[in-house]
């Protein structure tokens, strides 16, 4: 009895030690953090046990406001943030789960929650002086029109990643 006993005992600590170990087979967990005052994150994929995924994740994230935002077990995830906002999508696809968490975080942006940003034309409007004294710019003296500023997306996709058995 007491040799099952101390079998059984041995048989679970293998399973105890591979926790903080990548999992070659079965679930794969992974974990995504995010800094929102730092926009840090920091990943972790393929662990036996979601803890030791998480732990990974905030140090690899390395700031003090880092939490897990995104967790994975067999799938894939993309965390996307700008002006702030941000979100998350998981999925079967790394492709589809960055699309989708970039939509989903310009719909915050736009929220009546946040305030509306107007458009940038690239120009900053002449002072009272400029006009007051008909000057034009050089780019106007030389006949040239001013190129505009290509728009900044509101949001872009800061990490994302699949994890799962066998990767």
């Amino acid at each position: 009895m007491r040799r099952a006993v101390a079998l059984v005992g041995a048989m679970v600590l293998p399973a105890t030690v591979m926790g903080d170990v990548r999992c070659p087979t079965g679930s794969a967990f992974g974990s995504i953090a995010y800094s929102e005052s730092t926009g840090k994150t920091g990943k972790a994929s393929n662990y036996c046990v979601r803890s030791s995924a998480d732990r990974k994740a905030v140090a690899d994230c390395g700031k003090k406001d880092c939490q897990v935002e995104v967790w994975l077990d067999n799938n894939c995830g993309a965390l996307a943030a700008g002006k702030g906002a941000w979100a998350y999508a998981v999925g079967d696809e790394k492709d589809d789960v960055e699309a989708l968490a970039v939509q989903q975080c310009i719909a915050k942006v736009a929220s009546p929650k946040s305030p509306e940003v107007a458009p940038d034309s690239g120009a900053a409007p002449p002072d009272d002086k400029t006009l007051a004294a008909g000057k034009t710019s050089k780019t106007a003296k030389k006949g040239k029109r001013a190129k505009p500023k290509p728009a900044e997306k509101p949001c872009k996709v800061v990490a994302s990643m699949c994890s799962r058995s066998g990767e």
